[in-house]
């Protein structure tokens, strides 16, 4: 049998709500919480006729108070045929900018294209998100139909072979 003294059981009980406060309450990032960014991105694209693609960059603001620089990001392998590719403002908690322009891809091969944000603090510091999608994403081969078996005869014995993986 542990016999403790009331003093102990009080000392541990302080110890064990200072814990409590300092690491494990109220939304504290040390018990797993995740810090949200101040912006919530997406890229997403469209196909369009003729080739073209519609890239739409979405950005949701969740905090408030800075000035936001939006870029749509277009390699040379990309013409662009209408829209706006950049735009500069301030937004407001839950306030939505999106971006839409129509674009052309002059090669075959897949193209990343980005979307970038950059937030601009009070302070002078910037930060910079960024959104990515790609254009011309290959599209997966058919495998082709298994060769039907040949048959062969070896002596006495007769043998189907199979051909492929």
């Amino acid at each position: 049998m542990i016999l403790v003294e009331k003093s102990q059981i009080t000392q541990f009980y302080i110890l064990f709500v200072v814990f409590i406060v300092l690491f494990g309450g109220g939304g504290s990032y040390a018990m797993g919480g995740k810090p949200m960014p101040p912006l919530s991105l997406s890229l997403d694209q469209a196909a369009l006729p003729n080739g073209k693609r519609e890239l739409m960059f979405r950005a949701v603001a969740n905090t408030s108070g800075h000035n936001v620089a939006l870029e749509i990001v277009l390699p040379p392998s990309v013409i662009l045929i209408e829209g706006e590719t950049r735009w500069e403002g301030a937004l407001s908690v839950s306030e939505e900018k999106m971006l839409r322009v129509t674009v052309r891809p002059a090669i075959t091969d897949p193209i990343r294209i980005v979307g970038e944000a950059t937030l601009y603090f009070p302070e002078g510091d910037t930060m910079v998100q960024k959104s990515a999608v790609i254009l011309n994403v290959p599209k997966e081969k058919p495998m082709p139909p298994p060769k039907p078996p040949v048959l062969k005869k070896q002596g006495h014995q007769t043998i189907l072979e199979f051909e492929g993986k």
